[in-house]
């Protein structure tokens, strides 16, 4: 399959829109409800983001490389449902986001690449997705853990029925 130089360079367009206008960065900048217990994460999603800020400079010069115009457009619609949510719940979605980001990539590589300066820059991008992909995984976990160790413990606890616990003394009738 022979792939136009237009095509290239849209495709390289949309690489450079997803990664400008980042899940990761948008979740940085929506408000989301962060506690202390969230530090790692949010820490994780500076660092992701700006990786991707910092890729999208590079994919601009190489549109520009290649006689196009880097066009970085905007956040995608379903990215405005996402303010003001729970770190855990984010990150959940940033997770999805990065798995998907992934595939797409690995099918433009598969798909192969002509010019090598393009497909360079895509095994680099596919390689910093796999990394985030694992980092973002791993801080999952972490929230997974934290969350059942709770629930395991109160699982561990004897239940207690109503009548078990001890009611606050009647007060005496005055008559």
């Amino acid at each position: 399959m022979v792939v136009s130089h237009q095509e290239v360079l849209a495709d390289l367009n949309e690489i450079l829109r997803r990664r400008f206008n980042s899940l990761a960065g948008y979740v940085l900048y929506s408000e989301p409800y962060v506690t202390d217990g969230d530090r790692e994460a949010v820490e994780t999603l500076k660092t992701i983001a700006a990786e991707e800020e910092g890729f999208s400079v590079e994919l601009g010069k190489l549109i520009e490389g290649q006689g196009g115009i880097p066009e970085v457009g905007t956040y995608d619609e379903v990215v405005a449902d996402l303010s003001y949510l729970s770190m855990p719940y984010l990150l959940r979605q940033v997770v999805k986001d990065k798995r998907a980001k992934v595939e797409r990539d690995e099918k433009r590589l598969a798909a192969g690449v002509s010019l090598p300066q393009v497909r360079k820059v895509l095994e680099r991008l596919t390689e910093m997705d796999r990394r985030h992909l694992e980092e973002l995984e791993r801080v999952n976990r972490a929230y997974s853990e934290k969350t059942a160790k709770p629930a395991a413990a109160e699982a561990d606890t004897p239940a207690r029925s109503v009548e078990s616990k001890s009611a606050p003394p009647k007060p005496e009738a005055q008559g």
